[in-house]
């Protein structure tokens, strides 16, 4: 009788699934619904529905309280030192929380440019960026730490500098599988041929590069010494740390470095 029984109750439940769908949470439980039954259907609602989660598509828009508004108060994006002391699970938390507002505000986006409306408060999506990308260098500095640790490197993908089909050359990242020159159709279809016209046209735009560069260089310098006319006593640690391409000690010692105050008269 027991096998009997045992067989039977699984026919009833197959028949209310048939009957009312295959979710368990779609059946309705009446007087003739078989006391099984309704014992499955309990233990498969508590199975299925853990936790209240919202995952409709008002998760695409805004809060309504901000509907229709022209400015939104909002928060500033997350630095990198109040990233540093969150631990893994919050920071894979946090990224998640992140993408879910970045996929809302380009939703959101979207539907004001259908609509010609003002979209409220753009720069929420750079404020999102901005913090994702602080999440990226934290974990990626934590990675570089550990793989330091453990194996002596630090974990990054090899690259190095090759020529683009303009023959200027470029950092790329080595691909896992190296493929021979000769069998990738790619490096023969946008690989380097060497020319009179462009090895002249390369060499003046190294030249501009070299030029800018210096200017750039030059505009730091004069900065430094106008900052030791003005303070004399500024921390020079500092400012090698802040310009560590330039000689903090000889702009310091240098003549036009010299200001109108106490410390410089004779």
């Amino acid at each position: 009788m027991a096998g009997k029984n045992y067989f039977t109750s699984l026919h009833l439940i197959k028949q209310c699934f048939l009957r009312h769908g295959s979710h368990a949470s779609s059946m309705r439980v009446t007087r003739k619904t078989p006391k099984m039954c309704i014992q499955y259907i309990c233990n498969s609602r508590a199975s299925f529905h853990s936790s209240s989660v919202a995952c409709g598509m008002e998760e695409f828009f805004d809060q309504p309280e901000n509907w229709g508004k022209r400015e939104i108060k909002v928060g500033r994006a997350w630095r990198v030192g109040e990233l540093r002391i969150k631990s893994n699970e919050d920071l894979h938390k946090l990224w998640y929380v992140l993408l879910k507002e970045q996929n809302m505000l380009l939703a959101l986006e979207y539907a004001c440019k259908q609509e010609h409306h003002l979209f409220p408060n753009p720069e929420r999506l750079d404020k999102v960026a901005e913090s994702m990308s602080n999440i990226e260098t934290v974990v990626k500095e934590r990675n570089k730490a550990y793989m330091m640790l453990e194996t002596g490197e630090t974990g990054d993908r090899p690259g190095g500098k090759v020529k683009d089909i303009y023959g200027r050359f470029e950092y790329r990242d080595f691909q896992e599988c190296h493929v021979p020159e000769e069998l990738n159709p790619v490096y023969e279809k946008y690989h380097y041929i060497p020319h009179p016209e462009l090895d002249r046209l390369n060499l003046l735009y190294s030249e501009k590069l070299r030029r800018e560069e210096t200017y750039r260089k030059n505009e730091k310098r004069r900065y430094l010494q106008r900052l030791f006319q003005k303070f004399p006593n500024m921390d020079v640690e500092m400012l090698k740390e802040r310009y560590p391409d330039i000689d903090i000690e000889e702009i310091r010692d240098s003549p036009r470095s010299i200001g109108h105050h106490d410390n410089n008269r004779a």
